[in-house]
């Protein structure tokens, strides 16, 4: 339940703070939302079929977690540059071309998310009731909260506090992928011992 409450809340708030760089440019309308619910539910049957494909297989689900992690360490941390990049060049673009690309961005932001956080929570290690609630409660506190930390990124958080908040959080997955290492390898040791 901790690990699961700590990896989507991490997730949640990511998304949180990259679609508050988005909507900086993008007036929040239903064709928005409806893009987000698309990528949402894109990366919920991706994830949800990887994490079925690996289902049966502990020491590879661990591997793939870790790979996955270390992965995502290594990229993150310059993913909200790359949307902020992409948010200032949509100035310079007709108002049809900046809404399809700001859409797309939208898109891209929630399906990438909710893919990782699917892949983590459809593998058998997380697919339980517990799991799924600390899931649930953390999405659930960073919704109730949205409001709140809208007006505190935009107006007290300085860029870099901003910036640091995304390296910080980044060391989560560096801790994940360490942790999920280690379950590889005991697995692999425990599967080893059991067919000698």
């Amino acid at each position: 339940m901790i690990t699961s409450f700590i990896y989507v809340g991490r997730e949640a708030i990511e998304i949180m703070l990259l679609s508050f760089m988005i909507i900086t440019a993008i007036k929040i309308n239903k064709t928005l939302i409806a893009t987000a619910l698309l990528g949402i539910l894109l990366g919920g049957i991706l994830g949800y079929m990887i994490g079925d494909f690996l289902h049966g297989y502990d020491t590879y689900m661990y591997v793939g977690l870790s790979a996955m992690m270390f992965y995502l360490f290594f990229t993150s941390s310059s993913l909200p540059v790359k949307i902020k990049l992409r948010m200032e060049s949509l100035e310079n673009k007709s108002v049809c071309c900046a809404k399809v690309l700001g859409l797309f961005l939208v898109w891209l932001v929630f399906f990438r998310e909710s893919l990782e956080i699917f892949v983590f929570m459809f593998q058998n290690v997380h697919n339980n009731l517990p799991s799924w609630i600390g899931a649930g409660v953390s999405v659930l506190l960073i919704v109730l909260v949205f409001n709140y930390m809208k007006v505190y990124t935009n107006r007290k958080f300085r860029p870099e506090i901003k910036k640091l908040m995304f390296k910080v959080s980044n060391y989560a997955f560096l801790a994940f992928g360490i942790f999920f290492a280690y379950e590889a390898l005991r697995h692999s040791s425990l599967v080893h011992l059991h067919l000698i």
